[in-house]
This record gives C-alpha cells, structure tokens and sequence, in this order.
C-alpha cells in the first residue's frame, strides 16, 4: 500500500510540472499571417502598465477599442510593408532611433534596482538639507490690498481710448471722494475697471510678491498700511492702493515639510547616482567626446 501512495505522488508532482497547453485564440488573418490573442496580449504589455491592462480587462468598451486599434496598426503594417515602406531610409533612420530609446530603456530597467538600493537617506540626512536649504522651505512673503484701476480703455465705449490727461483727471477724482469719506470698497465696485477685484470692493488678499505690475508691488512695499497712497501708473491704466497687511516670508515648521524635502533629497541623490552610473559605463564602452570647437 505504501508504495502505491508513493507511485501516486509522484505521479501528481510529475502532471504538476508539465505546463498546461494553452489554448490558441485567433483574432484575425492579413495575407498568410496569423493574429492570434498572444499577439494582442503582447501588444498590450508593452504598451501599458500592469495597473492599466488591469483596468483594461474590467472594462469590455475600453478593451474592445483596444483590439480594434491593434488590429488597424496591422492592416496598416501591411499595407506598408506591402507598399515597401520598411525600406526607405526615412523609415529605416526612426527605426534605428526608436532601437536606441528601447535598447537605453531596457538597460535603465535594468539597473535601476541596484541604483535604488545604494540611496540611503537617514533622518540626518533630511534635517541637514533642511537646515542648510531654509529659503527653499520659507511660505512666500505676501500681501493684502484694495485698489481701484482706471483702464486705459474706456470700458463704455470699446472703440474710444482715454487719453493719460482723462485718465489722471478720473482718478484724481476718484482719491478726491476717498478723501472726503467715500469707502474704498464702495469706491472700487462703482469706478474700478479691474473685474478680477471690482466685486470684491478691490481687494486682494494674500498674493505672494512677484504676481503684480513691479510699479504696483513697489507701492505696495512703499506705502502706509490703511492710507491711500497716490495714483501709480502701470500698462493698465492707474491705480488706487490702500494696503491693508504684508506677511513677511516665515519658514514652515520641520515636521510639516519633512516628507517634501525627503522628495528632493531623494531626487538629488538619485541624479548623483545616476551620473556615477553613466561614468562608469561610459568608460566601460570606450566613450571619448571629441572637442568640437577647438577644431
């Protein structure tokens, strides 16, 4: 009995390493080539990532339009082939480039693993960089400001231009009501031509330094906080400021941006790793750059 269990076990291990024959699908027949569904699969898994041909697979729309692309590339193939296109040195030249893409591709995939798993990055490494790299990390310095522009485009007539005299008379009027009580808010929603703020009573709030004309960020930077200041001129017209705050710059805390500089510190360190790389294997296929403008 004990040695029909072990001829029967064995019998099983053997069935178990014999490969399943798969069963061969057709698709389509151009001339005397064969589609089949391998040819289809093959296709797929070069051209997507696994996490797409998954996605693929429990859509039938997706993946019936995917057939169908797949199966128009090969009539056109042929036609080409048939035409002899495969032979013209405009298609022998991409050819021998997209080679030069795959071959470099398959080499990276190659040494990619053995390149990630010299980066080491310790917490040490990530504070360091953080300390020595602050303005990197800092929220930028910003400000708050209502403003009133008087465009140098008559907004009630699009075929009539204010001359710079209309327009300095317009807003030296305007600054004469702010003077004598009017609000700004109110001021800004009845005169301004700026539709980004006019709603808003002109105002702006906490734009970062750069976003603005510089002769309007210069007055900004110039001017008291809550006193209109006098009209500056800009490529839009003239404008009224009344500067409400400036946030200076402030470093954000370690913790909050620790995984952002890690990202950088990773990415820094992957190019220095992968410039030792191409060293190495430049000399290992003799690789001499000639110097061009010495000749």
């Amino acid at each position: 009995m004990l040695r029909s269990i072990v001829i029967a076990t064995a019998t099983i291990a053997i069935a178990a390493q014999v490969p399943t024959t798969k069963k061969i699908i057709n698709l389509a027949k151009i001339g005397n080539e064969i589609i089949s569904q391998s040819d289809f699969e093959l296709f797929l898994q070069n051209l997507l990532t696994d996490q797409q041909r998954i996605q693929l697979q429990q859509n039938n729309e997706a993946k019936e339009q995917a057939l169908d692309y797949f199966l128009k590339l090969k009539i056109m193939t042929a036609k080409a082939q048939k035409e002899g296109l495969q032979k013209k040195s405009a298609y022998i030249h991409k050819i021998s480039i997209a080679r030069m893409q795959i071959l470099a591709q398959s080499l990276m995939e190659q040494a990619l693993p053995a390149i990630e798993n010299r980066m080491t990055i310790a917490d040490e490494d990530i504070k360091k960089y953080f300390n020595n790299n602050q303005d990197k990390f800092k929220t930028p310095e910003t400000f708050s400001a209502r403003h009133i522009l008087v465009s140098n485009k008559n907004t009630n007539d699009d075929a009539k231009y204010l001359t710079d005299e209309e327009l300095q008379t317009k807003i030296a009027k305007i600054k004469d009501e702010l003077n004598n009580g009017k609000s700004f808010a109110d001021a800004a929603k009845e005169y301004s031509d700026d539709p980004g703020s006019r709603d808003k009573g002109g105002l702006y709030e906490d734009v970062a330094f750069g976003k603005f004309a510089t002769e309007f960020e210069q007055a900004v930077r110039n001017q008291e906080i809550n006193k209109v200041g006098n009209p500056i001129k800009t490529q839009y017209g003239y404008h009224l400021i009344e500067v409400k705050k400036i946030s200076p710059a402030t470093l954000r805390p370690f913790d909050e941006v620790k995984e952002s500089v890690k990202e950088v510190v990773t990415a820094e360190l992957r190019n220095l790793e992968m410039e030792k790389y191409f060293n190495t294997i430049s000399k290992e296929v003799g690789y001499k750059k000639f110097d061009i403008a010495a000749k």
